[in-house]
């Protein structure tokens, strides 16, 4: 029962842990983020191996205040940042729903692996089919959708998925007991993602706790992948689509993204930048501008209005700043955003 160390009678944990923050420097060095320090909690019965709901939402309230031994002295200063979870099952069952807001609040990145049912559409399963949960595919050594990685869109809502699709067939990681060995399934895709956050989140430290934001440069910087399966009715060209959701996982160009300050320009702010709309209601958002005197040309941006309703689809607005030479003038313009009824 491990009270006192982790545990793993299967090697499934050990494989994903391995692959997130494997850190061994010869030729078993096999984490995307070697550096990073975990934790882990147990929510499956170690003798017949499967997950149990009452112990994942033990497992859940502790990921957001660790205890000691004893279940005492909860600290939520030890929360992790990311949390990765390659497990699921059923479809379009949202018990989960309201621990990925509560982790997401804290500010924890949560990942899920989307299911190991396909090729066929419809196929992403719970709780990765969730509209709040940010969840992964997988791809093969050829860069191509791996045949078992489940398809979107979500069973009865029609969401889009995955959100992002990452290596997943064939993948070398840690075992107990010293070994090391290949497994596939979207278990070792999601990972891999959780793994690029950490690194993401090292490389640009304003990032950490944007969970938002953060999902939204694994989403620009991903490679964009089409397919002609057509699921969801998707269009031979359409990027994002419910085969590889915006595309391969590339934490290369997210890190660079990142580092560049492509997230978020100096030259533009928006207030307000979070609040609650009443139903029926409305929000005035204003931007504003604010070019240096070193700037000359033409700037773009995108501004992100992201609803906490599953019913309403986030709002991406491009944003556009031309300065010409002699330029001395600052530009402001107001949006206004309202919700429906009740």
């Amino acid at each position: 029962q491990s009270p006192d160390a982790p545990s793993d009678s299967a090697g499934h944990g050990t494989h994903v842990m391995g692959t997130m923050v494997g850190s061994e420097v010869t030729e078993n060095q096999v984490g995307m983020a070697p550096g990073a320090q975990w934790i882990a909690c147990k929510g499956g019965d170690t003798v017949s191996g499967y997950l149990l709901t009452d112990e994942l939402l033990q497992c859940a309230e502790w990921i957001l205040a660790p205890t000691d031994l004893q279940g005492n002295n909860p600290m939520p200063s030890l929360r992790p940042h990311v949390v990765n979870n390659s497990w699921g099952g059923g479809q379009e069952d949202y018990w989960f729903t309201g621990v990925v807001d509560a982790w997401s609040a804290a500010g924890i990145f949560t990942m899920f692996s989307i299911g190991n049912a396909g090729p066929d559409c419809s196929t992403a399963s719970s709780p990765g089919d969730g509209w709040n949960v940010f969840a992964s595919g997988a791809s093969d050594s050829n860069d191509q959708i791996a045949s078992f990685s489940s398809r979107g869109p979500t069973l009865i809502a029609g969401y889009l998925k995955p959100n992002i699709t990452a290596p997943g067939s064939g993948i070398r990681s840690s075992l107990p007991g010293d070994r090391y060995g290949t497994y596939s399934g979207t278990s070792m895709a999601s990972p891999h993602v959780a793994g690029a956050i950490a690194l993401l989140w090292s490389s640009n430290p304003e990032l950490i706790g944007q969970i938002n934001l953060s999902r939204w440069v694994l989403q620009q910087s991903a490679v964009p992948k089409v397919t002609t399966e057509g699921c969801g009715g998707d269009l031979p060209t359409a990027v994002p689509n419910n085969t590889w959701g915006w595309g391969r996982l590339n934490i290369y160009a997210g890190v660079t993204l990142a580092r560049t300050g492509g997230v978020t320009p100096a030259w533009l702010s928006v207030t307000p930048q979070a609040g609650e709309v009443a139903p029926g209601g409305s929000q005035l958002v204003t931007l504003n501008f604010h070019p240096s005197q070193d700037m000359l040309g033409t700037y773009t941006a995108t501004l992100w209005i992201v609803a906490d309703d599953p019913l309403n689809s986030d709002v991406r607005i491009p944003i556009t700043l031309t300065v010409g030479e002699g330029s001395n003038r600052f530009t402001f313009f107001p949006l206004i955003f309202k919700t429906p009824g009740e």
